[in-house]
């Protein structure tokens, strides 16, 4: 990804306290996102707070992931995610917002998703989530239907 469209823009944040939370993630082999990127977590984290309505505050920003390692189209759900939380396209026009509502989001879910991981439930932590994803799929063809 070319960062010379953002210069003002080089990381994305998240709240200091969640990086011990994001390193885990990835580390462990009971986890979803074994091997993934902390930017796989704040984009899976971004889209489920915005589905479920999950948006908070940062508190001790950290900015810690660069925007070099979002692929394009992760770039543009981020932003899709910022034009519908606004309903409007004007949010096109100032990128600094868009990636905080991203963040908003994805701070607003990131929790719920641990504690979805690794917080001790029964079961198989990536069978829920593909369940969630397939739950989503099915309201969709029910809505357009």
């Amino acid at each position: 990804m070319n960062t010379d469209a953002f210069p003002e823009i080089r990381n994305l944040r998240y709240s200091d306290a969640d990086g011990e939370k994001y390193r885990q993630l990835t580390q462990d082999k009971l986890s979803p996102f074994y091997g993934s990127n902390f930017k796989d977590i704040f984009v899976y984290a971004a889209t489920y707070g915005y589905r479920h309505g999950l948006s908070k505050e940062l508190e001790r920003p950290k900015p810690n992931i660069p925007i070099s390692a979002f692929s394009e189209e992760d770039i543009w759900l981020l932003k899709s995610i910022a034009i519908a939380d606004e309903g409007s396209l004007e949010i096109l026009k100032d990128e600094k917002e868009q990636y905080r509502i991203a963040e908003r989001y994805a701070n607003g879910a990131f929790e719920t998703i641990y504690l979805e991981v690794l917080g001790g439930k029964p079961g198989e932590p990536y069978k829920r989530m593909m369940q969630d994803v397939h739950d989503e799929f099915e309201r969709l063809e029910l809505d357009e239907s």
